[in-house]
């Protein structure tokens, strides 16, 4: 029993570093656009990312918001090419913030579970509603990140509008 919950800590421990920073290095992404979408002068586009995107007055939910306008008006073309971006950058979203403000549940009932990397406890209207995260879930959240960043190099490397 005491080598699982070490086995969930440790995961734990890991997987959180690697979704946070997975998460963090797409919204630096998403700032560079905005950056240069809203600003075309490198120095006051520096200046607009350290005041206004790089605060935690500004989240990544609204950042993603603008992008989507910013992307559908603009960028139709490259969203044909890649029809999926939108929704797995929705779609990791949640789980960013699983991972950020979740406790690890180390309970008898985890600690049962078989093939489970790590569950997280969520209450839902006042009922415990486990997020539960298995070897698949991760190998799938992966690939979502590939497919996020790989977009936004495109997106960064294109000509903006």
């Amino acid at each position: 029993m005491q080598e699982k919950i070490k086995k969930i800590f440790q995961n734990s421990i890991q997987l959180r570093g690697t979704v946070l920073n997975e998460t963090v290095d797409v919204e630096r992404k998403i700032d560079d656009y905005l950056s240069n979408y809203f600003c075309k002068n490198e120095l006051v586009g520096n200046e607009l990312k350290e005041m206004l995107w790089n605060t935690e007055r500004t989240t990544l939910g609204s950042k993603k918001d603008i992008l989507f306008i910013l992307l559908n008006r603009y960028e139709k073309t490259l969203l044909k090419e890649h029809p999926i971006f939108i929704d797995t950058l929705e779609r990791i979203i949640p789980h960013r913030n699983i991972f950020a403000h979740l406790s690890v549940d180390y309970s008898n009932d985890v600690l049962e579970r078989e093939n489970v990397e790590v569950v997280f406890k969520k209450y839902n209207k006042g009922k415990l509603d486990p997020k539960i995260y298995r070897k698949e879930d991760l190998i799938k959240l992966k690939a979502d990140f590939k497919i996020i960043n790989d977009f936004l190099d495109i997106l960064l490397t294109s000509k903006a509008p």
